[in-house]
Parts: C-alpha cells; structure tokens; sequence
C-alpha cells in the first residue's frame, strides 16, 4: 500500500506489485511495479487517487482510465499523461521503428507521429506535467558543439508534430 499526502488529505493506493512510488508531473503519483515474471511496468495515479493509466515495460497493450488498448502494434518503450492538453502519449517500438501514439482523454487514438529524420525516440520527460520527448541524433550531424547527441522534442497537438526545442539536461 502507497500511501500520499495530498493537500492534507491521505490517499490510500492498493498495488500489489510496488517497487517503490514517486510525485509525477504537477498533480499524479506515478508507482513502479516489478511483478512475479520479473517484468517491470507503470501505474499512475491523479489526485483522487484513481488510476489514469498502466502499462508493462515492453508490453502490447496499456490501460488508460479504466479502457484496455491493445491495438498498440509493437512493444510500449514509454508511456505518459500530459496534463494540460489531456491527452496519452506512448512511444513504441515495430521492427525496430519507433513512434509516438497520441490518444485523448476517452482513450480514442488521435495521431501517430514518427521520429523526425536523424533521430530516435528515447524516453519521455514530464516537466510538472507538460510532456517532451526526448530523442536521440542517430549521426554527427545532430551534434551540438560539445558533441552532445540528446535533445528534448516538444509535441504540437493540434497538427500532431515534434519540434526540436533544446539540449536535454
């Protein structure tokens, strides 16, 4: 049981398989789950103490606010809650091709979004709670000139692209 001080108020989170639980973007508790096949995964939670979405590390499916989606179509790297604009990212990987997949708050696929040329899609990073990706260069060419090769990806949601914002620290 995780329990979290929310504003005064307790809330009680019953998991099974906790590893260990930390605050999340502006307002979720995210928990790391390790369970009897020794896979690993997520569980995040929102104020309220109710369950926005969970997944296994390199799993095929994810539940998002109570909805099973399990028409990923490749195995989930990374997955997130981007507050603000409501709305589920995950990244994916299929036959070695990463993308990211957009869904609302209804768990409805929005948009898919590849890696911009040069690059790979690594992680996801919630900046209290406005998402960026994180991609990696893939040649010198996307090197800055300390021959840094990690940068922070920020995605525009109403014409579903990324845009290459800064170096990531």
């Amino acid at each position: 049981m995780v329990e979290w001080d929310v504003g005064g108020k307790t809330i009680s989170i019953y998991n099974e398989y906790t590893l260990y639980a930390f605050k999340h973007g502006k307002g979720m508790l995210m928990i790391k789950e390790k369970y009897e096949t020794s896979d690993s995964g997520f569980s995040a939670y929102n104020e309220e103490g109710n369950l926005v979405f969970s997944y296994r590390s390199l799993g095929n499916h994810l539940n998002y606010r109570n909805k099973d989606i399990s028409v990923i179509n490749g195995a989930i790297i990374s997955a997130d809650y981007e507050e603000e604009k409501r709305k589920l990212i995950i990244i994916k990987e299929f036959n070695e091709i990463r993308s990211l997949l957009i869904y609302d708050d209804n768990a409805d696929f929005l948009s898919e979004i590849n890696c911009p040329k040069g690059y790979i899609f690594v992680s996801l990073k919630n900046c209290a709670g406005h998402i960026m990706v994180v991609a990696q260069g893939i040649n010198d060419l996307t090197r800055d000139s300390f021959g840094r090769n990690d940068w922070n990806f920020e995605i525009n949601f109403e014409n579903f692209y990324v845009e290459r914002k800064s170096i990531t620290q």
